[in-house]
């Protein structure tokens, strides 16, 4: 059997990554050197021991085991899922199972299940790659969401909301949303739809977001007047999955198109 050394190290990396995605610990594992070449070709004696290999292959059996629950298939793409900018097939997913998984959650709770969450928003930045043409797994979401994003649902004043908005016209950066037409012209703010209606300044948005945006992430300032701040304690990258999972049942392929929610006239 061969094995390239740089699998090792991605298998023995990954294992700690994901267990630190998940909320694992793996400070305390025992860290240790193993020279070996570009092979790896052990023997597998009648005995149940190995020759050659026999330290690689102990590293090999020790993590495989920690990823192998993350090659779950989750759903079907027949294209790769990209991301883009100003709007893309990703971005729109992304911002969408947000806005979905924020709804579930406060339709849960007693107090605040008639309540709407009028749209979503997370940052360009935190989708590191696209997702693959093919079988779609829990690993490729991992890889596609690394960080350790929670989402939190907040209430935020209208004027703070055109605030915001007028910052990404300004920045020719439209970060990504869900339940939101936004239109810029030469940097200024040309049209901007919530929920179908124009921006109320004096109206109170709920909000669906993650900490990292509300600790001051990529600037958005304007989410610091905040209020009334749930943390749902989910990981964005469980929405994600859960929302492959969901877009998949009975073997649907997963296709994602976009739908000219964000424009950017230079």
């Amino acid at each position: 059997m061969r094995l390239r050394k740089t699998y090792l190290l991605a298998l023995v990396l990954s294992a700690a990554s994901l267990q630190n995605a998940f909320g694992q610990s793996y400070k305390n594992e025992i860290w240790h050197e193993t020279a070996m070449d570009s092979t790896y070709n052990p023997v597998y004696l009648p005995d149940g021991k190995i020759k050659g290999g026999a330290e690689t292959h102990a590293i090999i059996k020790k993590y495989a085991p920690l990823i192998a629950p993350y090659y779950e298939k989750l759903g079907y793409a027949p294209e790769e899922i990209k991301k883009y900018k100003p709007e893309s097939p990703l971005t729109d997913f992304t911002a969408d199972a947000m806005l979905e998984a924020a709804q579930k959650y406060l339709n849960g709770i007693a107090s605040l299940k008639h309540e709407k969450v009028d749209f979503s928003l997370t940052n360009y930045g935190g989708i590191r790659d696209n997702l693959p043409k093919g079988d779609i797994t829990k690993y490729d979401v991992v890889c596609v969401f690394p960080f350790n994003n929670r989402m939190f649902i907040v209430s935020l004043k209208g004027k703070y909301v055109r605030s915001l908005m007028e910052h990404f016209a300004k920045s020719e950066m439209i970060q990504i949303m869900g339940g939101v037409r936004i239109k810029v012209v030469k940097r200024e703010l040309a049209g901007c739809l919530i929920g179908g209606s124009a921006i109320d300044d004096d109206k109170t948005y709920r909000i669906a977001t993650t900490d990292y945006i509300l600790s001051g992430g990529d600037n958005m300032k304007a989410l610091s007047h905040a209020t009334d701040r749930i943390d749902t304690g989910i990981m964005l990258r469980d929405i994600i999955s859960d929302a492959v999972k969901q877009k998949c049942l009975g073997g649907k392929p997963l296709i994602v198109k976009t739908d000219g929610r964000a424009v950017i006239i230079k």
